[in-house]
């Protein structure tokens, strides 16, 4: 079965939150419970001091793994923290 890479910007609404802490956020309270794996994280200058986080994100090319990327963004999207996640692509992956 073929796999999807999922790439996610994730915004935070503060200047203090950087990329350690939104990984760890969601590798302790999202990624456990979803079929998903973090295969990078990045960070990415907006403005002021506040960075984006980019996430790249391997899932099943499924009906399942579809519903696991729409739950992690979901949950993002559900922290007072995060200001915005938005999917800025996705990928077959073979092999």
């Amino acid at each position: 079965m073929a796999n999807v890479l999922t790439v996610l910007k994730v915004v935070p609404n503060e200047t203090s939150l950087r990329k350690e802490q939104i990984e760890n956020l969601v590798k302790e309270k999202i990624i456990s419970e979803l079929p998903l794996e973090i295969l990078r994280v990045e960070e990415q200058p907006l403005a002021f001091g506040l960075y984006a986080t980019i996430l790249y994100v391997k899932g099943a090319d499924s009906e399942e793994g579809s519903a696991a990327i729409d739950a992690l963004q979901e949950k993002l999207e559900g922290f007072e923290q995060i200001e915005d996640v938005e999917v800025l692509q996705q990928t077959l992956m073979h092999g």
